[in-house]
């Protein structure tokens, strides 16, 4: 996040004389028809006026040498904030809006935190991550099955971190030296890395002391069974383009990553069809989506999936091929 686009958002929702007093979030997002990047922050409130709300965000952003878009819409017509995460379904736009509205607040503060130190920013992204893949599981169905500990299933959330690097791995020109460079900085930060996951095993809520992570670990758990329940009754919906839906339309087909190879029926009925799984998926949607707003470029989001991927492996013990194995284990028991 830019220096004055964290001055916006700290200026109008937490120093400010008079912070805005509605409900509220903000996105980092493309715009769905010119596709150019832009900062949308979208303000909700009973007791304020439209002109109020056009005032304050014109006041602040010009102090910060911005020309703000200002328009006013019902609140219930303004885009998704997750519009392009592959999800859709009768029910989609209310409840991302709901999840960004809830998360607000704690991005604020994150943004306050985030003072310049690319280390401690990275840091603090890293224990974001692995807070949250724990905070996934506290609610999860997944939790009633006596043949798998919050250990083993911590160690499969943690192995997407894996599987969304690779996506990326497998598209660069140069992988090698895409790697060398990512392994650099898992000589540097990987030992935090295992820190943070030994302490997500040994307490898989965030301590009430750590006020920023525990923050948003409540907010995954307090609405993961319901968005489960939505993606239940097919009022949310996976959308999400397949290996086979891409090759469609291409001559030369693409073909499946290094790590995607291993795909089963089972496996995809996992990903693509468990409403448990899905609720996990479009959690971490979000997840990506804030980082990405609090200024978190996708390079540096690949990044700390790839030190989390080797983190998890150390920290477990187990190769990514034997943790692959290990969720077709779990698919294929759920499948059952």
């Amino acid at each position: 996040m830019s220096q004055g686009i964290r001055g916006v958002v700290t200026d109008l929702f937490a120093s400010a004389p008079s912070p805005w007093s509605g409900d509220y979030f903000f996105v980092r997002t493309w715009d769905r028809e010119t596709g150019r990047d832009c900062f949308q922050i979208s303000l909700e409130s009973e007791g304020a006026g439209a002109r109020d709300a056009r005032d304050l965000v014109h006041q602040v952003a010009t102090a910060r040498g911005f020309n703000p878009a200002i328009e006013e819409i019902p609140f219930t017509k303004i885009p998704s904030p997750l519009w392009n995460s592959g999800f859709g379904g009768a029910e989609f736009e209310a409840v991302s809006k709901k999840l960004y509205r809830a998360v607000a607040p704690i991005l604020v503060e994150f943004a306050a935190a985030l003072n310049g130190d690319a280390t401690q920013s990275y840091l603090l992204a890293l224990r974001l991550m692995v807070a949250h893949a724990g905070a996934t599981l506290l609610e999860s169905e997944q939790r009633d099955l006596p043949s798998h500990s919050f250990d083993e299933l911590l160690s499969l959330r943690l192995l997407s971190y894996r599987s969304h690097y690779e996506g990326v791995f497998a598209r660069v020109s140069d992988p090698e030296s895409f790697e060398r460079r990512y392994a650099a900085y898992y000589d540097d930060l990987g030992a935090r890395a295992r820190e943070f996951i030994g302490s997500c095993l040994a307490s898989p809520l965030p301590a009430a002391d750590d006020a920023l992570i525990r923050s948003w670990a409540d907010v995954i758990r307090a609405n993961f069974a319901e968005v489960r329940e939505y993606f239940q009754a097919g009022l949310i919906v996976d959308q999400g383009l397949t290996l086979e839906d891409l090759n469609k339309s291409r001559e030369v087909p693409l073909q499946p990553t290094r790590f995607h190879s291993f795909m089963s029926e089972a496996l995809e009925q996992l990903l693509h069809r468990n409403p448990d799984f899905l609720a996990f998926r479009l959690q971490t949607s979000l997840l990506y989506s804030c980082l990405h707003t609090l200024g978190f470029s996708l390079v540096e989001r690949y990044l700390f999936c790839y030190i989390l991927a080797r983190a998890n492996e150390d920290v477990s013990g187990k190769s990514t091929q034997e943790l692959q194995r290990g969720l077709g284990s779990l698919a294929r028991l759920l499948a059952s």
